[in-house]
C-alpha cells in the first residue's frame, strides 16, 4: 500500500512539474508578442496590402489626399503591376547611391517615419534592378509589407514635401505641372 502511495506522490509531483514549466514558457512567448505587436503604434498589427495602406491614409489625411495618392501610386506602378512593385513593394524608391546598402539607405526620413510607426531596419530590404530610364543597375528600397509603403508615401509627401502628391516625381515646377496632369487622369479603386 505504502508503494501505491509514494508512486501516487511522484507522478502527482512530476505532473506538477511538467505543468508549472508550460506556464512558464508560455507566458513567456505571450510577452515576447505582446511586446512585439506593442510596437505597432499605428493599429497594433501590420498594415500588409496597399488597401489597408489606403484606409490609414484616409483616417490620417483625408479622403482627397488618399485619393491624389492612390492616382500618383498607381501611374508610378502601372495600377500595382510593375516589376518593382511586385519586386519591391514600392513605387521606385531608390537607395541613395552613397549610403544603398545599409538601412535606412541614404533616406533619413525612413528612419524617422519607421521610428514613429514601430518599424525597423529589418521591415525593408534592397533590390537591384536597371534603371527603365537610363537602363544603369540601380538599388531600389523595398518593403516587406506594402501597406507601410502607402502609409510611408503619404507621410513623406505630407510631412517632407508638405504635401506636395506631385513632388513625388520631381522638385521642379515644370516637371510637376506635366505629372498633375498624368496623375489626375488615372482611375482609382481603393479610395473612391
Amino acid at each position: 500500500m505504502n508503494s501505491i502511495w509514494y508512486w501516487i506522490m511522484a507522478t502527482r509531483t512530476r505532473i506538477v512539474t511538467a505543468v508549472l514549466v508550460v506556464a512558464v514558457l508560455l507566458g513567456f512567448v505571450i510577452y515576447k508578442l505582446w511586446k512585439k505587436l506593442g510596437k505597432q503604434k499605428f493599429t497594433g498589427k501590420p498594415i500588409g496590402t496597399a488597401p489597408e495602406g489606403f484606409k490609414w491614409v484616409i483616417q490620417k489625411y483625408g479622403k482627397e489626399y488618399a485619393q491624389t495618392l492612390e492616382r500618383a501610386m498607381r501611374h508610378e506602378t502601372a495600377h500595382f503591376t510593375s516589376g518593382q512593385w511586385l519586386a519591391t513593394g514600392t513605387a521606385g524608391m531608390e537607395a541613395n547611391p552613397r549610403d544603398n546598402e545599409k538601412y535606412p539607405f541614404g533616406w533619413g526620413s525612413l528612419d524617422k517615419f519607421a521610428k514613429a510607426h514601430g518599424l525597423g531596419p529589418d521591415d525593408f530590404f534592397v533590390k537591384r534592378f536597371n534603371d527603365a530610364h537610363t537602363g544603369v543597375p540601380t538599388n531600389y528600397i523595398g518593403f516587406k509589407q506594402t501597406g507601410h509603403f502607402v502609409m510611408f508615401m503619404a507621410w513623406f509627401l505630407a510631412t517632407v514635401r508638405k504635401g506636395n502628391i506631385y513632388a513625388w516625381n520631381s522638385l521642379d515646377a515644370t516637371k510637376q505641372a506635366r505629372y498633375k496632369s498624368l496623375v489626375d487622369q488615372v482611375q482609382i479603386k481603393f479610395t473612391a
